[in-house]
């Protein structure tokens, strides 16, 4: 049986980058903007929030594949899977995203006679390893992770999996 223990969520680009692409095409809209005869700083302002919030805040940034880890309890072993994205989506069609699991090589760690330190040594850098072959060019969302992995026993999970 297959249990997943964390998924990581893989953006477009990290945050200064997406800012810095938004800033550039705000610009692109603002000359449009004031072309049409409009020259209110403000009301362009508030026409810009207004039309292009959800695609200019950070939060909305796209997500354009994951990791998934899961423990596998017949080999006993946690298996890193690797999704992205099927197409190109708008952001009309964000809710709709579907995703499948790409080939890589054998992303594997057995788990038996390690301990806890170790299993988490494994998991940062296995994670290292993907972020670096598979999403160079992308942003791997790894904080919150990063925040509480050294506070999660594996281990005692895994074994409480298996009672």
């Amino acid at each position: 049986m297959e249990h997943i223990l964390f998924e990581i969520p893989v953006y477009i680009m990290n945050e200064e980058e997406y800012y810095k692409n938004w800033e550039f095409k705000k610009t692109q809209i603002k000359e449009k903007y004031l072309s049409n005869g409009y020259n209110d700083e403000a009301e362009f302002e508030n026409f810009f929030m207004r039309e292009y919030k959800y695609n200019f805040l950070w939060d909305y940034n796209k997500i354009v594949a994951f990791i998934r880890i899961t423990y596998v309890q017949s080999f006993n072993e946690l298996r890193y899977d690797l999704f992205v994205q099927n197409k190109r989506v708008s952001y009309n069609e964000i809710n709709k995203m579907k995703f499948h699991q790409i080939n890589g090589p054998n992303l594997r760690v057995p788990i038996s006679n390690k301990s806890n330190e170790d299993l988490l040594e494994d998991i940062v850098l296995e994670l290292q390893y993907i972020k670096k072959v598979f999403f160079n060019n992308r942003f791997v969302d790894d904080r919150a992770f990063a925040n509480i992995i050294y506070d999660i026993n594996v281990k005692k999970i895994v074994e409480n999996i298996n009672k």
